[in-house]
């Protein structure tokens, strides 16, 4: 069952982390951030939709088609921290060789939106005020673009895991 769950959380991280390099720029190019978010999303989803194939494959297996929630939520969970960390490592090898400047592109495109937005210089410098002290942390403390970066993967998966649990462990769970 392990084994199972290792390669279902390797390959949730591999198809998260594949879309990581995809997304990079060319040599010498800056990095473009329309659609990323909204790609990442459709990626992160795609991946955690083997929390499902994975809680059913495990359930007709060993558990007899019988399997409860607690089960079908901590091999969710398994899944999503598996794939999660290889998340994780896969940005901190993207922004030490590829990307060391990403915070001052990402702070560039901000101030980009918001003239094209048609905000006007006084609300331009609060807003890029607001957030330059996030964006130096972020290329500062480890630990906080870490977290950062995490919490931008796992909570999806959390809630996958909630809803395989649901689903297998009450909803399908055969008498």
């Amino acid at each position: 069952m392990r084994k199972l769950i290792w390669i279902y959380g390797i390959v949730a991280g591999l198809i998260v982390s594949l879309n990581l390099f995809l997304g990079l720029p060319s040599e010498g190019e800056a990095m473009s951030f329309e659609g990323g978010e909204t790609r990442g999303f459709i990626m992160m989803t795609l991946a955690f939709v083997l929390i499902f194939v994975a809680v059913q494959q495990l359930s007709k297996r060993f558990f007899d088609s019988k399997i409860s929630f607690g089960k079908s939520f901590i091999i969710g969970l398994y899944i999503s921290l598996i794939a999660s960390i290889m998340y994780l490592l896969a940005w901190e090898y993207i922004l030490a060789n590829h990307l060391p400047d990403f915070a001052d592109q990402y702070m560039e495109y901000r101030q980009q939106t918001l003239v094209a937005s048609g905000a006007d210089a006084q609300e331009i410098e609060q807003r890029l005020a607001s957030e330059t002290p996030m964006m130096e942390m972020y290329k500062t403390h480890t630990f906080y673009r870490l977290a950062l970066t995490f919490s931008e993967i796992f909570p999806l998966g959390l809630l996958i895991s909630l809803l395989a649990g649901l689903l297998f462990g009450v909803f399908l769970k055969k008498k």
